[in-house]
């Protein structure tokens, strides 16, 4: 079995109902459906849903703000980990917002 490269994306967004929602954006909706939403549901419970991006050329996972607010610490848990350091700054900046923080 090879190992199948993933590019990950993730941003928050604004709804057309004006509620801000995270998004994780990557190309493989196999992953997503079999892999990545079942072992986030397992873990926290929560159930993003799944969209195609404008293009075609991705597909979309999204969480309501509530859990997004429990996803995000695990994805962000502690500064050691693996991260993009400008994303990592702007979660900070997006959840102080509402008096949240990432630790």
């Amino acid at each position: 079995m090879g190992i199948c490269p993933l590019s990950c994306k993730i941003s928050f967004k604004k709804s057309s109902a004006g509620v801000h929602v995270s998004r994780i954006q990557f190309g493989d909706v196999e992953f997503y459906k079999f892999l990545l939403r079942k072992k986030i549901f397992n873990f926290l419970g929560i159930d993003g849903h799944i969209t195609k991006s404008v293009s075609n050329s991705c597909y979309c996972l999204k969480y309501a703000r509530r859990d997004s607010l429990k996803l995000l610490p695990h994805l962000y848990k502690n500064k050691s980990k693996m991260s993009l350091s400008r994303k990592r700054l702007k979660i900070a900046r997006a959840l102080a917002i509402i008096g949240q923080t990432l630790n």
